[in-house]
């Protein structure tokens, strides 16, 4: 085995040896935060939600009488290229999301199975 040859295999090592790390933290981070999630009851207000799980990625204003705060990537690479989420009228089906009515008071819970 040349030295080139050897440097190569570490890099490689070394990069799967990240991905597999990041991985990790992303699940761990995932379960987390639906573990927090599920502490959220309907009725809770809008600060509690806040409070347990930080700025949402995505918030719309009232749509269809109700606001929603979404919690998901804007990239999912499970749905094919280009991989950008369209979220036009609301949350993805795969997001954590939570719909207010106009007292911002939760009215719906969508937890995903993930």
């Amino acid at each position: 085995m040349t030295l080139r040859s050897k440097k190569v295999a570490w890099v490689s090592l070394g990069l799967v040896v990240i991905c597999v790390l990041t991985a990790l933290r992303l699940k761990i981070v995932n379960d987390r935060q639906l573990a927090k999630a599920r502490q959220i009851q309907i009725g809770d207000s809008m600060e509690k939600v806040l409070s347990q799980l930080g700025s949402p990625v995505r918030s719309d204003s009232e749509y269809f009488s109700y606001a929603s705060w979404s919690y998901g990537s804007r990239i999912d690479f499970n749905s094919g290229f280009p991989w950008l989420k369209g979220r036009f009228l609301g949350p993805d089906t795969n997001d954590l999301a939570f719909y207010f009515d106009p007292s911002s008071n939760v009215v719906r819970i969508q937890i995903p199975q993930r």
